[in-house]
């Protein structure tokens, strides 16, 4: 499967702009103050889409009240009037928004602004925020509209959507072809979220909870060891065997000292040495071996192995 959907337009024809920034996020009316002209680039991907929207005058937004998703709007280059609900925000570099499903959202976009919408598919984040806690929600999950990128945590997503970019753009990136590369790309935007903006979760993401068991530990490592190979990721392990995702992180490390991501990365390469070891030069390529292991990178598959056993894998498979 190739996840490569990116829509790269400029333009200055309403409903071509509009049908562009409805394929990523939702059917929208534009209506600008004066003839405008625009840039969008989008991308859809598994539960998230990334859309890049440039207007170079004013120009409201309206979108449908039945969608499905969270939208996250990120501020590059000058400010916007978010109004969600009955609560009106302004988002300018440094601040941005949250807004919620089946409420109104209407977005006025001042002249010269450049905003990275994010959208979530509310179930996939409700999922992952299940996984995160270790328990089915009591409540739904409800934000509040501003978000600050200038904090710690708000600084992380910024990075973290500018990294999936970045990444997304490149022809050779392992998310190009990768369903569960993206699904982790996913995750850890979506974990970022939860733990940077406010919500009636916040607390209860911040707080402890459970410890794990070195016996869930023991048996996933186990888990591993038998199928490297397996498309893990660490929400399914944790769904899996009854814990949060928090939890499963805390005892890896604190069994391990290494986080479970981390560990099944090393398990991977030991086992690709091992096949390389065994091999004939004609039997199997690097490539293959790396591929059937799970990285779906060659550049970064050598150089984790470069760095892990002193040698490339090709002269390993040269003997």
């Amino acid at each position: 499967m190739r996840l490569d959907t990116t829509e790269s337009l400029r333009s200055s024809d309403i409903d071509e702009l509009s049908q562009a920034v409805g394929r990523s996020l939702c059917p929208v009316r534009l209506r600008p103050s004066a003839p405008l002209w625009a840039r969008v680039t989008s991308r859809r991907l598994l539960n998230v889409s990334l859309t890049r929207l440039y207007f170079d005058t004013d120009v409201r937004i309206e979108l449908d009240r039945q969608r499905q998703f969270f939208a996250v709007q990120i501020p590059i280059a000058g400010s916007a009037v978010v109004r969600s609900g009955t609560r009106r925000v302004r988002t300018a570099p440094g601040r941005g928004s949250v807004t919620a499903p089946a409420q109104p959202w209407s977005v006025l976009w001042s002249a010269g602004c450049e905003q990275w919408v994010v959208r979530i598919d509310a179930a996939a984040l409700k999922l992952h925020l299940c996984d995160l806690l270790g328990r089915p929600l009591p409540r739904p999950l409800a934000f509040d509209p501003v978000l600050d990128l200038t904090s710690g945590r708000g600084r992380t997503v910024y990075d973290n959507l500018a990294f999936m970019a970045t990444q997304l753009n490149r022809t050779d990136s392992m998310f190009t072809d990768s369903v569960m590369a993206v699904a982790n790309l996913e995750q850890g935007l979506m974990t970022g979220l939860l733990l940077a903006a406010g919500s009636n979760y916040r607390d209860l993401l911040d707080a402890p909870g459970a410890a794990t068991s070195s016996r869930v530990v023991s048996e996933i490592v186990t888990l591993i060891e038998s199928h490297p190979e397996a498309p893990h990721t660490i929400a399914e392990l944790a769904r899996a065997h009854g814990v949060s995702v928090r939890s499963l992180e805390r005892a890896f490390r604190r069994d391990l000292g290494a986080s479970p991501s981390a560990y099944l990365r090393q398990v991977r390469l030991r086992r690709a040495r091992e096949v390389l070891l065994a091999s004939a030069t004609d039997a199997v390529t690097v490539g293959q071996v790396a591929r059937r292991l799970g990285f779906v990178h060659p550049g970064r598959f050598a150089l984790l192995y470069r760095r892990t056993f002193g040698e490339t894998p090709s002269a390993t498979l040269r003997g």
